[in-house]
């Protein structure tokens, strides 16, 4: 069973997500970040996270992708990067952590 992290949790796309995996009998959503959560509901940043998952896909914003791509590179967890609007510079920082991951 693969176990996914999925960062954005609480937008429209981690509904989605949500919503499609829910269906599925191969994976599972076992972990949820996003900045929204209050203490009880989910990690409301990767540095709370707690737990290994096989990847994460984030649906989220740009000011998550530093901390999500430097918990990728401690934890070597695969990335799915659905985030649009990033800076050429974090670009660049995803383009190296595809190298290492």
């Amino acid at each position: 069973m693969l176990k996914i992290l999925l960062c954005g949790a609480l937008g429209k796309m981690g509904a989605a997500v949500k919503n499609a995996v829910a269906n599925a009998d191969d994976c599972t959503i076992a972990g949820e970040v996003d900045v929204r959560f209050s203490e009880n509901e989910g990690f409301s940043s990767f540095e709370k996270v707690e737990g290994q998952y096989d990847c994460i896909i984030d649906f989220s914003h740009p000011s998550v992708t530093d901390s999500m791509l430097d918990y990728a590179l401690e934890t070597k967890t695969p990335v799915v990067l659905c985030t649009t609007g990033l800076s050429g510079d974090q670009l660049e920082r995803v383009k190296a952590a595809g190298k290492e991951i």
